[in-house]
């Protein structure tokens, strides 16, 4: 009987401890997704629905100041459709102190509906010090089903700006 409840006891504790392990990897996990964005709540955000956006782009647009729209989905999510104009970033490539061409300008972030990963993603600009950051609410869902436009395909690496740790784009003759 005492080895019968001594195994149990050590399989309970073996048992105990990988899960406590595995909890611990999730924490670490979890807090350097979470703790990227400490000190800054939801309630700092600022969200925008599809037709407020789409009247911020075409209506009210400040040529000196355009919207940078950023999709912080995946490249194939990107191809397959995006806010017309919009580049792509990862979310981890977010940081850093403000680059030259978006400081002073507003900026959009989209992920997927939910908009957990726009959330982070804005926080960080936001504790970069990108002062006017917005997120579109509902992500590029909301704003496909509005009837507003989009884009889709693959994007030249070189029309793509520098923002956010990707590469410079190669210039255009005439400009």
């Amino acid at each position: 009987m005492n080895i019968l409840i001594s195994r149990i006891r050590k399989n309970d504790l073996c048992t105990g401890l990988r899960f406590g392990l595995r909890l611990a990897v999730l924490g670490v996990g979890m807090a350097a997704f979470v703790g990227c964005n400490a000190g800054l709540s939801d309630a700092d955000l600022t969200y925008l629905g599809p037709v407020e956006l789409h009247n911020k782009l075409t209506i009210t647009a400040d040529p000196d100041e355009p919207v940078a729209l950023v999709d912080l989905r995946d490249e194939r999510a990107f191809e397959a459709r995006r806010l017309p104009g919009a580049l792509r970033a990862a979310v981890q490539s977010i940081g850093g102190a403000p680059r030259a061409p978006w400081i002073g300008r507003p900026i959009v972030v989209y992920a997927e509906p939910d908009g957990l990963l726009a959330a982070a993603g804005a926080k960080k600009l936001m504790r970069s010090g990108y002062q006017e950051v917005y997120v579109l609410r509902g992500g590029v869902q909301a704003w496909a089903q509005a009837g507003l436009p989009l884009d889709s395909g693959p994007v030249d690496p070189r029309q793509i700006p520098e923002a956010f740790g990707q590469s410079q784009p190669a210039t255009q003759p005439g400009r």
